[in-house]
């Protein structure tokens, strides 16, 4: 895997990333936290169906969150991650999402744009 992680860092416009299904252990976590930080276009993160990850894994993932905050997207559905966990860094993917929002709408000049009611930008 970490040839193909070291593969993927060289790809400067990925946006999604998907492990889904892929029988992944919590030792293939490091790797990958680490190769999501050189991604600097990546915003989603599929890692469905990989129910061997668990405690460390979400610590990890959590973290990754936390200081990555283009991540805005991470599926975790059926990882064996505990709910609260999951809640947990949900909630981070949120602000990371709102945080996105508000900086891609700033206008040339800097200042933040807002939307009218019929969705239109208004300076």
């Amino acid at each position: 895997m970490g040839v193909l992680l070291q593969c993927l860092t060289q790809c400067p416009r990925l946006e999604e990333l998907s492990f889904e299904n892929n029988y992944l252990k919590p030792e293939m976590v490091p790797p990958l936290v680490k190769a999501v930080r050189r991604m600097v276009s990546l915003t989603s993160l599929n890692l469905a169906n990989n129910n061997n990850l668990g405690f460390s894994a979400a610590k990890l993932l959590l973290q990754m969150v936390k200081t990555n905050k283009r991540i805005v997207d991470l599926d975790l559905d059926g990882t064996g991650i505990v709910p609260a966990t999951k809640d947990l860094i949900y909630k981070h993917l949120a602000e990371n999402a709102s945080s996105a929002q508000y900086w891609a709408s700033l206008n040339a000049s800097g200042s933040p744009t807002k939307k009218s009611a019929n969705g239109a930008h208004v300076p």
